[in-house]
């Protein structure tokens, strides 16, 4: 469970009120001159923040802000950085066609100072946000936040490996929690086995794209409600169901509750499944749509990226652990257990237990793999899923990574 503390926020002149704004938004991370800005402000605060602009800003003393203020050349900088960074949001606003992409994923790489993320698949997603905002690509990620992220390596005196998790403070990241039209925090709320649970929506601002990460460590939940979002590929495999659950159902609620309705839903490997049991729920209780048809819609408006060909990648769950969390859900589908679990059990297979990428590749209309050779592979593994194809017929294509290059380039490329 996080300790709560308080935090004060530096007050500043108008000249320097950009700041936080720019400090606050992950493009800061393709931005050199958003750090430099931040160390010439405070260099003490800039060292002590491990050289996180948001962390920076939260440190800001009082002296080095009045000498800001009369600093003609910082202001200027803060003004130039502000106008880019509105010239950066600006890109997306024609949308006319109304087109809204919906990223799931359990974990995002955008910057160290959101250390939500733990290898290669965060920062694949990570940098498909960063892009996203430079091609003006109408994007919202959804994930979770979790307190304690990832652990952090330190190495023994005698060679050994001692893993550290260091408190995520929403304070010191680049975090906005949102809010109803009250002035409350905005929740969502999931149904784990009779127990309702709470999260609150998180927003981090990437350009003009917005991810959305909930955090169900607040007030109203139980200790074991609080700990759901406690740590990245945590706690055994009732704690990954529960996370998992919270993710797709609740990141998809969290988008209704926003306002927004997405015209495409992206699950960046199969974490994020679940997500199909609340567009069923949807379109069936809704909506009014047979199962068939539900089906049909879900189908035709997800995407399905697959990535590790090894067990980690590719989650199983226990038919009683699934049926246990996943019964309630299905009931009120008005379906039978038998009917929904197809979707995640390979047809005539031994192994029953319930596959997120099964269900992920039976409800996306269209699936890739991360490279022409992992397509290959791909399609060899998932074959079964298709009796009578072939594995050149198995509708599993793919999109060779990229990476958002600015980010990557080194100071003596630039």
């Amino acid at each position: 469970m996080r300790t709560h503390r308080f935090h004060v926020s530096p007050h500043l002149s108008a000249d320097l009120a950009p700041l936080e704004d720019i400090t606050r938004d992950c493009w800061y991370s393709w931005q050199p001159d958003v750090s430099r800005l931040m160390e010439r402000i405070d260099g003490d605060a800039w060292a002590a923040s491990e050289k996180r602009p948001a962390a920076a800003f939260a440190r800001l003393s009082k002296g080095a802000i009045d000498a800001a203020a009369s600093d003609e050349g910082l202001r200027a900088e803060v003004r130039r950085l502000a106008d880019a960074l509105a010239a950066e949001r600006s890109k997306a606003e024609s949308n006319e066609d109304g087109m809204l992409v919906a990223y799931f994923s359990c974990e995002f790489g955008l910057d160290q100072g959101l250390p939500i993320y733990s290898g290669g698949l965060g920062l694949l997603a990570g940098d498909h946000l960063k892009a996203a905002t430079n091609l003006g690509v109408p994007l919202v990620g959804v994930g979770l936040f979790y307190g304690q992220g990832y652990f952090r390596q330190d190495i023994s005196a005698d060679g050994w490996q001692i893993e550290r998790y260091p408190a995520n403070l929403p304070a010191e990241l680049p975090l906005v929690e949102e809010r109803t039209d009250d002035g409350s925090p905005l929740t969502v709320h999931v149904d784990l086995v009779g127990e309702r649970v709470l999260a609150r929506v998180l927003r981090a601002q990437v350009g003009s794209v917005r991810l959305y990460l909930l955090d169900t460590d607040i007030e109203g939940n139980s200790a074991g409600a609080r700990a759901i979002t406690d740590r990245l590929y945590g706690g055994d495999r009732e704690h990954r169901i529960r996370q998992e659950l919270v993710l797709g159902i609740g990141g998809v609620r969290a988008l209704a509750a926003l306002g927004l309705a997405p015209t495409v839903f992206h699950m960046n490997e199969g974490h994020s499944a679940f997500l199909v049991i609340e567009r069923l729920r949807v379109l069936i209780r809704e909506h009014g749509l047979t199962y068939e048809e539900a089906v049909a819609v879900t189908r035709a408006s997800t995407v399905f990226t697959t990535h590790t060909p090894v067990p980690a990648g590719n989650e199983v769950f226990e038919t009683d652990l699934a049926l246990r969390y996943l019964g309630p859900l299905v009931a009120e589908l008005g379906l039978d257990w038998a009917t929904f679990a197809g979707l995640g059990v390979i047809p005539g297979a031994a192994d029953t237990r319930l596959g997120m990428t099964v269900l992920a590749l039976n409800t996306a209309g269209r699936a890739n793999g991360v490279s022409a050779l992992h397509g290959v592979v791909s399609r060899g593994m998932w074959k079964d899923i298709w009796p009578g194809l072939t594995a050149e017929e198995v509708p599993i294509g793919s999109v060779t990574n990229g990476v958002h290059t600015q980010s990557w380039l080194g100071p003596e490329l630039r």
